[in-house]
């Protein structure tokens, strides 16, 4: 009879959900903020930055970049990296983390984390690089907009070289749009509009000036031998 009651009495703790003494805590399921920080320390911190700002690739943690580049491109960068570049692709099929619903779902918590709703886009040069351009008029960008940091020449003045292979070799024409216009704040290089370190009466620069300083800087890469 005793064996009996206990039994029951242990089924009906059971069923009300009342832990016995002993048994496992099951630990709650992380949610996708917690699930994509976590693939983000494990797989982009190294370059981007712990908080995604201060790595030696470009800031994730950036407002404006994540208000300009499509979720459709963040997602494929993810799987497939930047070709040519130190970045490497994260799709399962070439033996990394994500499908491409996690690469997306990835993507959506990284803007939801470091994006600003407020953030405005009006009147910012388009992110994609269109291609083509102008580069005697990039050159003439160049010299309003960079060359007082970087030098007239791009070797480096108050900041760093560009104009190298070190540099351009590893560095693609949307990757140099992408910094022209986004700057690297974490860094404190001004962006497409700011006037930090240059002429007061410096204004910002047009979608086709950006375009026409990414093909001047490009060209560096054939005066360099790179191609």
């Amino acid at each position: 009879m005793r064996q009996t009651l206990l039994v029951a009495l242990l089924v009906g703790t059971v069923g009300c959900g009342v832990r016995l003494p002993g048994q496992p805590i099951k630990p709650p399921d992380p949610t996708p903020a917690e699930r994509a920080a976590a693939q983000y320390a494990t797989n982009c911190s190294g370059c981007h930055g712990e908080d995604g700002r201060y790595g030696p690739a470009p800031p994730i943690h950036d407002p404006l970049f994540l208000a300009l580049i499509p979720d459709e491109e963040l997602v494929k960068v993810i799987l497939n990296g930047r070709p040519g570049t130190p970045m490497p692709g994260f799709a399962k099929a070439n033996g990394g983390p994500f499908d491409e619903a996690e690469a997306g779902e990835l993507a959506r918590q990284l803007k939801a984390r470091w994006g600003d709703p407020k953030q405005k886009t009006a009147g910012v040069p388009t992110y994609l690089d269109p291609g083509g351009g102008d580069v005697e008029a990039g050159r003439a960008v160049w010299a309003k907009a960079c060359a007082n940091c970087h030098g007239a020449d791009g070797k480096g003045n108050t900041s760093g070289a560009i104009h190298e292979q070190a540099f351009l070799g590893l560095t693609t024409n949307q990757a140099l749009r992408r910094l022209i216009i986004t700057g690297r704040p974490d860094l404190g290089m001004p962006d497409y509009a700011d006037r930090k370190g240059r002429n007061e009466k410096f204004q910002p620069l047009t979608q086709v000036e950006v375009t026409n300083l990414t093909a001047y800087l490009a060209s560096w890469r054939h005066s360099l031998g790179d191609k």
